[in-house]
């Protein structure tokens, strides 16, 4: 605070301004007269302060009321400053929003995994580095999700992965769709006789190895003259040679490596068919006849 003091013949007047340009305190101005002494007020307290008139002398007046205002003004300000109450404590840090990166994955093969993070934010939208995140999965059979959010394929679907921290809470949704790595036809070679049939089986597998249920096969034979095969993996060999039989799904193939062979005979015609000897040491000859007529397509 400062004090600006208003000099006059007749005496003097203060004005009461706060530091710093601030706005005049309200109220009526303090004013001290010359006359105090003459009403006996302020007599002086010792002849050193003493004038002709027994009182003490304007200048010294001034000065004793100058320092009087300063150290009421003084008093004043500390005095307000000592009521106002403290400012309230700021509230602590409290989880409010969580936000789960990437928001959305897809896994192909069982087994597969995604790393998930959680950022956590407070009530001023700063970043909670230390925040405690629990991880939940409402489908395991679909996705299971460990303490790091670590998040591991079960079986085909979607999955929603929650992270909370305190009251908030954010979730990423996955979906895992197997898709084929590999078709394998089973079994992979084999040898056939023309006329009879070979059933094939045929599995299609992802990635890391697991089975891929309800694909879809298309089947297809290299050589049709040898072997044709239907749409339940079914062949029918029909002459002798080689020839590859394929499954497809999902543009993956696998083969297996057939061979057709005729068929071994089972009629034999003996001729003559009736023989008659009339001499010990008499001889006669036979010759034997292949009947291929009942074999074969």
């Amino acid at each position: 605070m400062s004090a600006l003091l208003l000099v006059s013949r007749a005496g003097f007047r203060g004005s009461v301004h706060p530091p710093f340009g601030g706005r005049r305190l309200a109220g009526p101005p303090v004013v001290w007269w010359a006359s105090l002494c003459s009403l006996g007020r302020i007599p002086a307290p010792s002849p050193a302060l003493r004038a002709a008139n027994g009182c003490m002398n304007r200048n010294r007046i001034f000065i004793l009321a100058a320092a009087t205002l300063l150290a009421t003004l003084w008093a004043y300000a500390c005095g307000d400053a000592a009521t106002e109450p403290p400012p309230p404590p700021p509230d602590p840090p409290r989880p409010t929003t969580v936000t789960v990166i990437p928001a959305m994955a897809e896994l192909a093969a069982l087994g597969a995994t995604v790393q998930l993070s959680a950022e956590v934010r407070d009530q001023n939208g700063q970043v909670m580095a230390r925040a405690t995140v629990a991880w939940t999965s409402d489908n395991a059979p679909v996705a299971m999700v460990d303490g790091s959010g670590l998040v591991t394929a079960v079986g085909n679907g979607t999955a929603t992965i929650m992270a909370t921290a305190g009251g908030a809470s954010g979730s990423a949704t996955v979906t895992v769709a197997q898709e084929i790595s590999a078709v394998s036809v089973t079994p992979a070679t084999d040898t056939l006789v023309a006329g009879d049939t070979l059933h094939l089986a045929a599995e299609a597998t992802d990635a890391n190895g697991h089975p891929v249920g309800e694909a879809e096969f298309s089947w297809e034979s290299s050589d049709t003259s040898v072997a044709i095969v239907d749409d339940a993996g079914l062949v029918t060999g029909l002459g002798p040679g080689q020839a590859k039989v394929t499954a497809t799904a999902a543009e993956i193939t696998g083969r297996a490596d057939l061979t057709v062979v005729a068929p071994a005979p089972t009629t034999i015609a003996v001729t003559p068919d009736t023989l008659a000897l009339a001499a010990l040491g008499q001889t006669a000859q036979l010759r034997g006849i292949i009947d291929e007529s009942n074999h074969g397509p």
